[in-house]
């Protein structure tokens, strides 16, 4: 499993995932309701803290081409960005892997 935790998400790349594919990634950040769920106490401005993540992993992970699954925390809003990243990650860590 990986997660990609900063704001330029270009692990999905150099996992082996195309541009479309990474593009249709949901990063948990952006899923409202999701977070409302786990976080939400019913009070404003309190949170609860403790919550479970295996059903995440699980219902929101991306499988990659070399069988690890993906959650993206949050990314840019600018996807050309990630086009440019994706053609300099293209023969970084993936290549290594033997892809």
């Amino acid at each position: 499993m990986a997660i990609d935790a900063d704001s330029s998400p270009n692990l999905a790349f150099t996992l082996g995932l195309s541009l479309e594919q990474a593009h249709k990634i949901v990063p948990i950040s952006e899923n409202k309701e999701l977070v409302e769920s786990k976080t939400s106490t019913g009070y404003s401005g309190v949170y609860r803290l403790t919550f479970t993540v295996d059903d995440i992993v699980r219902e929101y992970s991306v499988k990659t081409p070399y069988d690890v699954s993906l959650v993206v925390m949050e990314r840019l809003g600018q996807w050309l960005w990630m086009h440019v990243c994706s053609k300099r990650c293209s023969s970084g860590f993936a290549s290594s892997l033997g892809r």
